[in-house]
């Protein structure tokens, strides 16, 4: 009984330990199962990440690319605006000098008119003398402002004069904070010039051309345009913009301004008008000193004689030289006129005329 008992026993603990294996074995199985389904869906989870932090690059790089274009975009609308400004200052400039000059031309004309019925209607030889006279002398003070407005030389009285030239003081002192130190403030003032001083091509501007009965009388006119308007140096800095003409009347009062009244003592200082091969022209100025050598000063061109990155002079042979190859483009020099300019009236002289060896010479001999 007893070992039927115990063999029982034993049968019982067989069966639970296999049944207990099995349980192991099904609970590993499922288990099994389970991580298998857990590795599969981090696999996925993974190639989503993947795909999203791809998709998050690519995003970020659109993100920054769109960006820069729209920083860019809104750099050049302000740049646009202020042109825009500019010229809408320089069209309201030109709109009333127009309405100036065309109400001038329209009061010549009448007289004109009157006249001509007059000496049809009766015979009045000194009406005549005296309405001619008068009327001549009017045209001609038209003429000579419409030239002044209209070509370099003649511009000169209106541009350079001591009431034009002292509108620069403020930005003189300003731009060289009324330093004594000569070559340093005039690399100051070339590079206020060329940053803050767009170029910029002028308008068609008219002027007359006289037709004279001997030298007593102008008998008729015609109008006829010229692309250039030359600005005074306070015209320049108020609207930031201008072409050679402009930039080179601006420099060479600035600079004058600052020899005058800051150190006290007046260099040499020319203005150059270039003529090149290729029909066109630029304007410069160029600052003469002891020993024959010189320094170029053209804000238009971008072009400032220079040693080691420093504003400095050099012989006048090979600056020239040098600062006709960097001009090239537009063919050679083929002839240079240097402008004194007198800051009193506007009075000038040309101290040299000539192709770029004859201004060379005149230059070493400084």
């Amino acid at each position: 009984m007893n070992e039927t008992q115990g063999k029982g026993e034993k049968k019982t603990w067989l069966i639970m330990l296999i049944i207990l294996v099995l349980a192991l074995t099904a609970s590993n199985v499922i288990t099994y199962i389970s991580l298998q389904s857990v590795q599969q869906q981090y696999n996925d989870l993974s190639s989503l990440y993947s795909n999203l932090k791809s998709n998050y690059n690519e995003l970020s790089n659109s993100y920054f690319s769109l960006k820069s274009s729209y920083d860019k975009l809104s750099q050049d609308y302000q740049d646009l605006q202020l042109q825009y400004s500019s010229l809408q200052s320089n069209y309201s400039t030109l709109s009333s000098n127009y309405n100036k000059l065309n109400n001038s031309y329209s009061s010549l004309k009448s007289d004109y008119n009157k006249i001509s019925q007059l000496l049809q209607s009766q015979d009045c030889s000194s009406c005549f003398s005296f309405f001619y006279k008068e009327l001549s002398q009017n045209v001609l003070s038209l003429y000579d402002l419409l030239l002044s407005y209209a070509f370099l030389e003649q511009a000169f009285s209106r541009t350079l004069n001591e009431e034009a030239v002292n509108e620069v003081s403020s930005t003189v002192n300003s731009v060289t904070g009324g330093s004594t130190s000569f070559w340093p403030s005039v690399e100051k003032i070339y590079d206020y010039i060329t940053s803050n001083v767009k170029y910029a091509n002028d308008v068609d501007m008219p002027y007359l051309w006289l037709i004279c009965d001997g030298f007593n009388y102008i008998t008729s006119f015609e109008i006829l345009t010229e692309r250039n308007y030359v600005q005074t140096p306070e015209l320049t800095l108020e609207i930031k913009q201008g072409d050679c003409e402009d930039q080179a009347i601006l420099t060479y009062a600035m600079i004058e301004y600052y020899m005058k009244h800051i150190i006290g003592t007046e260099c040499n200082l020319y203005i150059a008008y270039m003529d090149f091969s290729d029909g066109s022209a630029h304007t410069a100025v160029f600052l003469p000193v002891q020993g024959g050598n010189v320094c170029i000063i053209d804000p238009a061109g971008s072009y400032l004689t220079k040693e080691y990155g420093e504003i400095a002079t050099k012989p006048a042979q090979q600056e020239l030289q040098a600062y006709s190859n960097y001009l090239s483009s537009y063919g050679s020099i083929s002839s240079i006129k240097l402008y004194d300019v007198s800051i009193v009236d506007g009075s000038y002289k040309v101290v040299a005329e000539g192709s770029i060896s004859q201004i060379i010479a005149f230059l070493s001999k400084s």
